[in-house]
């Protein structure tokens, strides 16, 4: 039994990154029952960090890689997004990094573990519920000791202005803007005219307008649906006739 436990063993190390969760669910996936998972931890080769979670003994998991985990391990669709997809993509530079906390999207239909909850109780990370993008859709990969799962940047401006004006503001949303110079005309047209947020279609033509990039005359507007009715963006805004939102100037933001 001895022998076996310790195969068990070094096949689980062997496939642990430093900083990730380990679930049960993915040990007994590989022959590690419940007994032997408390075996483990008994002997201190483990360490809970909540209810079918733990860690190597004395690692200290990260979000990024307890996302890891509920991506490769749970086959979660959760992924970074907004402003920790692009900073995870090397754009620091322009990622207001003071107050940063990650931001985390899903669909509605994906619960947040609680051990994941309790664990990350105060970090700063807000955890996005919704379905105005499909899933599957400008979602890559990002390898740095393992792989997650991150928006592109053409997603990730788009749930930037998910978030806005209430989460992130809009200034800083539009500064954002005007440094994505090489968005792919190709991937952010299908996005758009995907996405089920007329708040955020409008929002992107009404910026990405007065910003004009090269690669925003390729953009085929009118295939974007961007419905109908005025829509108040912020309170004592001006309205734009084009893209019938009220928002207040660019300057005054």
């Amino acid at each position: 039994m001895t022998t076996k436990r310790k195969t068990y063993l070094n096949q689980m190390l062997q496939q642990i990154p430093q900083g990730t969760v380990v679930t049960s669910v993915w040990l007994r996936s590989l022959g590690i029952s419940n007994d032997l998972q408390q075996y483990y931890k008994n002997n201190e080769w483990l360490q809970s960090i909540g209810t079918g979670a733990f860690s190597r003994y004395g690692d200290t998991p990260t979000i990024r890689g307890a996302v890891y985990a509920l991506q490769k391990q749970l086959g979660s669709d959760v992924h970074f997004g907004a402003k920790s997809a692009l900073m995870l993509h090397g754009f620091n530079h322009f990622v207001q990094l003071e107050g940063f906390q990650w931001f985390l999207f899903s669909s509605n239909k994906v619960l947040q573990p609680k051990w994941f909850v309790e664990y990350f109780k105060n970090k700063r990370y807000q955890w996005v519920k919704s379905d105005f993008l499909p899933a599957e859709l400008g979602i890559t990969d990002v390898h740095d000791v393992f792989s997650v799962q991150v928006s592109t940047p053409e997603r990730a401006i788009l749930e930037m202005l998910y978030l806005a004006p209430n989460i992130i503001s809009l200034k800083e949303t539009f500064q954002t803007l005007e440094l994505l110079v090489n968005l792919r005309p190709k991937l952010m047209q299908e996005l758009l005219e995907n996405c089920s947020s007329v708040k955020v279609k409008r929002l992107f033509l009404y910026m990405a307008e007065k910003i004009n990039h090269s690669w925003f005359t390729e953009i085929q507007v009118d295939k974007i649906n961007i419905g109908s009715g005025k829509r108040i963006i912020t309170k004592n805004g001006k309205l734009d006739k084009k893209y019938n939102i009220v928002i207040e100037d660019f300057g005054e933001i």
